[in-house]
């Protein structure tokens, strides 16, 4: 028995339509035919086909968290004159928020609010993706900063207005 999803499972995915033409699902073998707008077919295992399918759907939320993380992040930093630089960079294969101060001096309440701002992030359901750590670095040189960053993904906050607050349950489309 043969079943064919079209462009329904794309768009329940969260996929643009274009994305796939027509999947038609073998029931007898277990597989899956995927026809793109290319007509280039393709076979691929039942399981795998539902694997990628919620894999994409996970990283449209991630994309959404992701978008949320850097509000949450500028808001963070925005009226914080002790903030020199802020970056989002990879390390050890997670996010890492790396807070570079404008003073060399060590600063609890700083790093109590960093902190802070970790539990925020860990807490947050709008945020149940994503997992980041942070460091706070004395004013350094941007050499020495570098040491610490992504050479392929590093992100620059810049002082500047946030888009606004956000409290878990107000997560943005």
């Amino acid at each position: 028995m043969a079943a064919t999803i079209a462009q329904d499972a794309a768009s329940a995915a969260g996929q643009p339509t274009g994305f796939a033409q027509q999947l038609v699902w073998h029931e007898e073998v277990g597989s899956v035919v995927v026809t793109p707008r290319d007509q280039d077919r393709f076979c691929v295992k039942l399981h795998k086909a539902i694997e990628a399918l919620q894999k994409l759907s996970r990283a449209e939320e991630f994309g959404k968290q992701f978008r949320l993380l850097m509000r949450v992040v500028a808001e963070w930093i925005r009226g914080r004159p002790e903030v020199a630089k802020a970056y989002l960079t990879l390390r050890d294969g997670a996010l890492m928020l790396i807070v570079v101060r404008s003073t060399v001096r060590y600063d609890a309440d700083f790093e109590d609010a960093l902190s802070d701002l970790d539990l925020r992030i860990a807490e947050d359901a709008d945020l149940n993706l994503i997992r980041i750590s942070s460091l706070a670095l004395p004013q350094a040189s941007d050499e020495a900063v570098a040491s610490f960053l992504h050479p392929e993904f590093t992100l620059e906050f810049v002082h500047g207005a946030a888009a606004g607050s956000h409290r878990t349950g107000e997560q943005e489309p």
